[in-house]
């Protein structure tokens, strides 16, 4: 059982990002795509066998979150049996019928680790999956042309029927306005003035207005997949995704009677390391400071944990300062990490987390 398949393979060209990373790094024949490829079958291979299967399928997922979430799992089994961990997969708890991913052991100290992913792969914009969806769906349009300026108000809480929106942005595209024309009453006017179309749906609006390429990319004369571009942003909160993810999975183990780590892969290209990790955790609302969090004996914040990126994942695990009882093994700390000692947090730099995988 392989994660890629055994076809042949040429350069890659470009690629809607609807698809998940491992639609491209399956397909793609560009030199040193194949050394990642076997690097990740290789870890694939250390996979308990059992759960082979159940990894594989969401790993090869053409959706997003199911492929990262898969991968970040692939990684975090790297890197804890690179440090000598004796790992298993989903373990059954004593007074919960959920099952956290890994039971993580050095000799006779254990531990439990539950991995989430978090944050927008398009970065500066906070958008919910809908409306994810939506722009994937604008960018497959094509023109020659034009590309389309975008505004979004409200908030869509459910799946839309994409076709009707489809068909009435291509009818803008399609309607022949000359891009010289359009231009030039942009610039005199703004970009309001250009023609435009919008779409309604339970309270929630998206409006398009053409947006001119430059004369020198139009002069290819080709239909090309649109660029969509936002004319107000609404710019990521950072934090409180991570926080939400560490306080809704500290909800779910109960008492686990071993010590709960939570590793939180950030995808936000803005989340600031350690900065927005101290405000996550002890800022206003944060999971220790507050109490909300005192089931999670530590916190694993991850960046560039990702199929493209891990050759330089970084992160830093974070001790709760409160919690008494059975300790996490020596050999974790290992890593980048932070204690609280005598009410200040201590650093203390450890073996980054890309060395430590790379090692294995």
């Amino acid at each position: 059982m392989n994660l890629f398949d055994d076809i042949e393979r040429e350069p890659a060209t470009s690629m809607s990002n609807r698809y998940s990373a491992f639609v491209a790094v399956n397909q793609d024949g560009s030199p040193g795509e194949q050394d990642r490829r076997d690097k990740l079958e290789s870890w694939f291979r250390k996979f308990p066998s059992d759960w082979q299967s159940d990894l594989r399928g969401r790993f090869r997922s053409e959706l997003h979150d199911a492929h990262e979430g898969a991968f970040f799992e692939l990684f975090l089994h790297e890197l804890l049996t690179s440090m000598g961990f004796k790992v298993e997969v989903h373990p059954t708890l004593p007074d919960s019928d959920d099952r956290p991913d890994f039971l993580v052991c050095d000799g006779s100290k254990c531990f439990y680790l539950e991995a989430t992913t978090t944050g927008r792969r398009s970065g500066p914009f906070t958008l919910r999956n809908t409306e994810q969806e939506i722009i994937e769906e604008l960018q497959e349009l094509t023109s020659s042309d034009f590309n389309l300026l975008i505004e979004i108000t409200g908030e869509l809480s459910q799946s839309i029927r994409k076709a009707p929106l489809r068909s009435r942005f291509n009818k803008l595209l399609l309607q022949g306005h000359d891009p010289d024309v359009v231009k030039a009453t942009v610039d005199a006017c703004g970009s309001d003035a250009a023609p435009s179309v919008q779409y309604e749906a339970d309270g929630w609006r998206i409006q398009a207005w053409l947006s001119p390429i430059s004369r020198i990319a139009r002069r290819c004369d080709q239909m090309r997949r649109i660029g969509v571009n936002f004319k107000d942003p609404r710019w990521t909160n950072s934090i409180d995704p991570v926080r939400n993810k560490l306080k809704e999975k500290g909800k779910n183990y109960g008492d686990p009677k071993l010590p709960l780590v939570i590793a939180v892969q950030t995808r936000d290209i803005f989340y600031n390391g350690r900065q927005h990790d101290m405000e996550v955790l002890f800022g206003n609302d944060g999971v220790w400071s507050t109490g909300h969090g005192m089931g999670i004996r530590g916190f694993l914040s991850v960046q560039k944990a990702d199929i493209w990126n891990f050759p330089y994942a970084s992160g830093c695990l974070y001790v709760n300062p409160s919690q008494s009882g059975i300790a996490l093994p020596e050999a974790l700390l290992r890593l980048p990490h932070g204690i609280v000692i005598e009410g200040k947090i201590t650093w203390f730099d450890g073996v980054e987390i890309s060395q430590l995988v790379s090692s294995g």
